[in-house]
């Protein structure tokens, strides 16, 4: 049975025949099964309704984050591809997504020119990162946590100090706040 889906016309078949498949069946374990055994992916992950942009995935590898066109990021369950949480806040599409060291946290970057910090337990917003003039296109939590690291298609780089933020509902860019590369000239 394994043959008549072998090379990649068969992949391109296969990917064809399981989208026919009506959406309550692909939860089942023989969907599963026979979708890893024929295209090799363990699982796909479906609610968002724009392109999927940027992935994460926790560090004790139980959750999956995405970001999307759709203007939210969602968290899922890696082990079951179950939707946990829909991120909702930004205004425009979520181009980064990444998760704190501790799991606890996730930043998103979006081209609404914000970055976000979540609650990656229950989606809450904690922060706002404002100052970046044009879209935030990647995010990154240093080792400890207590660092934000943004990229935007302003030319910049910044480094938000997250131990004076934590108590702050936005942030804007006083130096005392973050720091900021700025473009070689």
């Amino acid at each position: 049975a394994g043959a008549a889906f072998a090379g990649r016309e068969g992949a391109s078949q296969a990917t064809y025949q399981f989208g026919l498949v009506p959406e309550p069946y692909r939860g089942t374990w023989e969907y599963g099964y026979l979708r890893r055994k024929y295209l090799g992916s363990f699982a796909t992950l479906y609610g968002h309704t724009g392109a999927v942009r940027a992935v994460s995935l926790s560090p004790d590898g139980s959750r999956l984050a995405t970001a999307s066109d759709d203007n939210t990021a969602r968290v899922w369950d890696a082990r079951t591809a179950q939707p946990l949480l829909e991120l909702k806040g930004h205004t425009n599409s979520v181009s980064g997504v990444g998760f704190s060291a501790d799991g606890t946290r996730l930043a998103t970057g979006s081209e609404d020119n914000t970055a976000r910090i979540w609650d990656a337990r229950t989606g809450k917003t904690l922060l706002e990162l404002l100052g970046h003039t044009d879209s935030v296109q990647g995010v990154s939590f240093s080792p400890g946590g207590d660092r934000v690291a943004t990229v935007s298609k302003d030319k910049t780089a910044r480094v938000w100090d997250g131990r004076r933020l934590c108590s702050m509902s936005r942030c804007s860019t006083p130096p005392r706040f973050c720091w900021m590369s700025q473009p070689h000239r």
